[in-house]
């Protein structure tokens, strides 16, 4: 993104959005905060990290978003720079527990700047995770059990 000023253009490279009425909810209900990443979203390529509260009924609400150039440490560490900031100037109390992905950077981004605060991994990044890592065990295993494993297709071939 750029804005151009009567002496020059001036590039963004981050850029932190929220609004009034999030920030009420945030003070009400500060205890979870759940961010995502979302890809290809926007014409400059820049990833967008998504900051959404938990209330006590369950229920999501928007807190912010952000606009960052990569996936680096240093791009989460403002991420999670700017959610402080956002709880200090408020004068809200830290929140307990961060549901994300499983992205090194991230976590240690969330160790940095939090230290005291606990981590979680959202559940769909979970189930994402153990699919990948059973589908070639269940397969195999299928195989198995019903005689399809490639030898036993070749042997009946030569046989006949």
């Amino acid at each position: 993104m750029k804005l151009k000023t009567a002496l020059k253009v001036i590039f963004f490279t981050y850029l932190f959005i929220t609004h009034d009425k999030h920030i009420d909810l945030l003070i009400e209900n500060f205890e979870v905060l759940v961010i995502d990443l979302m890809y290809k979203t926007n014409m400059f390529q820049m990833p967008l990290v998504n900051i959404v509260g938990m209330t006590d009924q369950n229920r999501s609400f928007f807190v912010g978003s952000m606009f960052i150039p990569g996936e680096k440490e240093k791009d989460y560490k403002l991420i999670f720079y700017a959610i402080r900031k956002m709880y200090d100037n408020y004068g809200i109390l830290y929140l307990l527990i961060f549901i994300t992905d499983a992205c090194p950077a991230e976590i240690a981004a969330i160790k940095c700047i939090f230290s005291n605060i606990n981590y979680i991994l959202c559940i769909w990044h979970i189930n994402c995770n153990i699919l990948v890592k059973l589908k070639p065990l269940i397969k195999a295993q299928f195989d198995r059990e019903n005689g399809n494993n490639i030898k036993n297709m070749i042997d009946i071939q030569i046989i006949f």
